[in-house]
């Protein structure tokens, strides 16, 4: 479309040239023709104005879709993964954060999830976190309007006792939770650690680089997080999953972190709890 307006203004200069050209020469039909060729000018840059403006949102709209189905084949990933190796378990699965992710992304995520899990695990709980009554306003808010205002920063509050109370409250008798907003930065100072009775964790998002030992141990059973290296490939990703997946991701579970450590050094970091850093 845009290539019609800027032939149009072509157009219009042709005829400017061309007035200008019968005014030398007297011509009755020069004015006239200069004024419709400015008014034909003045069409053609503001549909092309338009067209261009739209054509950016457009490459928008396509470049957040790509993302979004980038999004949708990590969680996927996640849940075919889960679904071949634990067969029955009964899950939690703790949905982000409101203003963590756009809705289309969020659905997008959990579209991925429940299309790889399938109907091959046991009972699905769903959970929506809660929020601290000091900062539940601004979530409202940002629900409804998507302005937040400020927000204390999330390791102010999502922090060990947090996760150890949600674990408390909704997880009894299941026996994986995916948790989708990854695990607090004080990871190491969560209770959970200790629970005889603890249900696996799986974990999309969320710092990672102290769960080694719960990872080896098993305690973790598998952890997405995006590649140190991705390759950013335009467009949307391939149609083979593992391929798609591949380009952006990793898969950590307790059969590859080895490797995994061997190839991206510094990825992990032997934990250190909260306390012993104040001592």
């Amino acid at each position: 479309m845009g290539t019609v307006w800027f032939l149009l203004m072509l157009v219009a200069a042709g005829g400017l040239i061309g007035s200008y050209t019968g005014e030398r020469k007297d011509a009755v039909w020069s004015k006239p023709l200069s004024f419709a060729s400015i008014l034909l000018a003045l069409v053609g840059a503001v549909g092309f104005s338009f067209s261009s403006s739209e054509n950016e949102e457009l490459k928008h709209r396509k470049i957040l879709a790509a993302e979004h189905a980038y999004t949708r084949v990590s969680s996927e990933k996640l849940g075919r993964y889960l679904a071949e190796r634990h067969k029955g378990k009964d899950i939690l699965i703790v949905r982000p954060f409101s203003f963590q992710l756009r809705k289309e992304e969020q659905a997008a995520l959990m579209a991925g999830l429940k299309q790889g899990l399938g109907d091959q695990l046991g009972r699905m709980v769903l959970h929506d976190p809660t929020y601290p009554p000091e900062i539940e306003p601004l979530i409202r808010r940002y629900e409804q309007t998507g302005i937040a205002g400020r927000l204390p920063p999330l390791r102010t509050w999502y922090n060990a006792a947090y996760f150890d109370q949600l674990i408390e409250q909704r997880a009894l008798g299941i026996e994986i939770v995916i948790s989708l907003i990854g695990l607090p930065e004080d990871v190491m100072d969560m209770k959970f650690w200790k629970l005889e009775d603890r249900p696996k964790l799986a974990l999309w998002g969320g710092p990672i680089h102290r769960l080694r030992v719960p990872i080896e141990a098993g305690v973790v059973i598998a952890a997405v997080r995006r590649r140190p290296n991705p390759q950013l490939v335009k467009g949307d990703p391939p149609k083979d999953l593992d391929t798609a997946f591949d380009q952006r991701f990793l898969l950590i579970t307790p059969q590859n972190i080895s490797t995994i450590r061997n190839t991206y050094t510094g990825m992990f970091v032997d934990p250190i709890p909260t306390a012993a850093k104040n001592q």
